[in-house]
């Protein structure tokens, strides 16, 4: 018996085939806006289920017309705090945070990393919010008016 079994494990491991999966679960966000250039990101849900983000968005030249003298000329400033729980073949996440358009940008490096600060011209908070993503199912996050983020899965 025990021998069958160190058969069945060693064909199975010599065809490539594994009895365990070492796939890991990406969240993909997709910040858009008709106002700014685009912004992907990735996370690892297999590395944490909490965490926090910032990101900034540069304007787009194609409607930067439409735009000119108001808020949405400035650099928006997103920070962003994430959970995440599995549920139901796929996570819950919950977010939360705000949008600030900086008025006249100032970058400094603070440790090891850049930091981009500057006089907010207006704030937008985000409410704490949970939507479900699958593999088959992407949720879209409505931060403002006119940004948005596409959330989906991927196992790789």
């Amino acid at each position: 018996m025990k021998k069958r079994f160190l058969v069945l494990a060693a064909t199975t491991l010599l065809s490539g085939c594994s009895l365990f999966s070492f796939k890991t679960t990406y969240l993909n966000a997709s910040f858009t806006s008709p106002y700014y250039m685009a912004y992907n990101d990735t996370h690892s849900l297999d590395d944490s289920l909490a965490w926090n983000h910032t990101i900034y968005l540069t304007s787009s030249l194609e409607h930067q017309d439409e735009i000119r003298g108001t808020y949405k000329a400035s650099m928006p400033k997103i920070a962003l705090n994430y959970r995440a729980e599995a549920a139901d073949g796929g996570y819950q996440i919950t977010y939360y945070g705000t949008v600030s358009y900086l008025l006249s940008p100032r970058y400094h490096k603070v440790g090891s990393r850049y930091v981009i600060e500057g006089d907010k011209l207006k704030e937008f908070p985000i409410a704490r919010r949970t939507v479900h993503v699958t593999e088959d199912k992407k949720a879209v996050l409505r931060l403002t008016d006119d940004i948005r983020v596409d959330m989906s899965l991927e196992d790789r």
